[in-house]
């Protein structure tokens, strides 16, 4: 799951078709197409959207932000960034700016500066300070020791997180908020019961509207977010996508029931621990409602909320994101755009971990098949961590250039890698 970290470089492998026009690409320049929310104040995080903002700089004096007003300006902070691994120029990047604390009210300009060359201007309306507002807190039962995600507005970088346990007693974190967002782990010495969250700053004295959410050593269920879950069809395998996996620690396991009209099914995912889970074969293409529990010995959770799941017509073929070079910290990024490479280099030996989307049940169902200039020859993978393929190259690997597919041994779909491998 990709999660936005504030204060450091993210890059974000989303393909975004057709996001630049002529006109953008030929232009130097960063570009910004727009910064949310356009009202702020003094500490606020604007996320500016647009492209070359400098999102792979991020930190070094390549890249500044600048707020200007007749004859004035001011520099603001830049914190955290994201970008297309394999299109880093022409692909559309996002960049959080800090809004000055001596900054003072009024309508001013935004200018990025990326390598001294200037974008356009964008107006941003800059008030006095007032409180966050909490809107949400994500999940709404919690363990002790899990993240916990609060999502609002007029949100500050320098926001204090004030919780009141069950006993009354007042704990503060700093957030680190972004425009809309921040989170906190919660202590593990958080006495059950129900607890109150709030924002804002004791030396204002000024926060947010409380919000509640309930502490419990119980077993709680996994909350998804459904539009990060790959689609796939009746009887493949996907991969459920929490807001935090805490829950699945010292579990016994998930259950996930699917209903569909009047057809309600109940699977367990691969692994106590593990997110892997079947869509039930018996179901048909189209709409269906999935929620989950999670189990400890003897006990059981409550049912999650319900999303909503597509489920596909047609089997997808399995897709490598990511190849890693085990032990040798590289990776090879397998997404579209014109910085994808064409090749990496191996030598005979070398571990490789696949990432992606693999709709099987495990390793042992799929194939990596490597087709050399003279020879051909296929390796059943091993599991890797964070349900990735471990793959072994041979030691006596004969030098060249390789090309690689993969297969899944159910559906019987190959994929062709879009990269060679090149053996030295």
């Amino acid at each position: 799951m990709y999660k936005r970290s504030h204060f450091s470089t993210i890059l974000f492998l989303i393909i975004f078709p057709g996001l630049f026009s002529t006109a953008w690409a030929q232009t130097p320049g960063p570009i910004i197409e727009r910064c949310t929310p356009t009202s702020v104040s003094a500490n606020s995080v604007l996320e500016c959207e647009g492209f070359r903002l400098g999102a792979e700089s991020i930190g070094s004096e390549k890249v500044k932000a600048i707020f200007t007003r007749a004859e004035a300006r001011i520099a603001g902070r830049t914190g955290g960034s994201s970008s297309i691994t394999n299109n880093s120029q022409k692909g559309r990047q996002s960049l959080d700016v800090i809004v000055p604390e001596e900054i003072g009210p009024g309508r001013w300009q935004l200018v990025i500066e990326v390598d001294n060359l200037t974008s356009n201007p964008v107006t941003i309306e800059i008030g006095e300070w007032t409180p966050p507002r909490l809107i949400t807190v994500n999940p709404s039962k919690v363990i002790p020791g899990q993240m916990v995600w609060l999502s609002g507005s007029n949100l500050h970088i320098n926001d204090e997180i004030e919780i009141t346990d069950a006993f009354g007693r007042v704990r503060r974190f700093s957030s680190g908020a972004s425009a809309s967002s921040t989170g906190f782990t919660a202590p593990r010495n958080l006495p059950e019961g129900e607890t109150t969250v709030r924002i804002g700053l004791a030396s204002r004295d000024s926060f947010s509207e409380p919000v509640k959410f309930v502490v419990t050593s119980d077993p709680i269920a996994l909350e998804l977010w459904p539009n990060e879950m790959t689609k796939v069809a009746p009887g493949q395998w996907t991969n459920l996508v929490a807001t935090s996996l805490d829950p699945l620690k010292k579990g016994d396991g998930v259950e996930v029931e699917f209903r569909q009209g009047e057809q309600v099914m109940v699977q367990l995912t691969s692994k106590p621990e593990s997110t892997h889970v079947q869509i039930p074969a018996a179901l048909k293409p189209g709409v269906v409602e999935l929620r989950t529990r999670t189990l400890r010995r003897e006990l059981v959770s409550e049912w999650s909320k319900s999303i909503v799941y597509e489920i596909l017509e047609r089997p997808v073929a399995p897709f490598v994101s990511a190849i890693e070079m085990g032990d040798k910290g590289k990776a090879v990024f397998l997404w579209e755009g014109p910085d994808r490479p064409a090749s990496f280099e191996v030598q005979p030996g070398y571990e490789l971990v696949l990432r992606g989307n693999f709709p099987a049940a495990g390793p042992n169902r799929l194939v990596l098949n490597f087709q050399g200039a003279a020879e051909r020859f296929s390796i059943t993978p091993a599991e890797a961590e964070r349900e990735g393929l471990l793959i072994v190259l041979p030691k006596d690997l004969q030098a060249g250039n390789w090309k690689l597919s993969i297969s899944d041994l159910d559906s019987g779909i190959t994929a062709q890698l879009p990269v060679i491998m090149q053996v030295k």
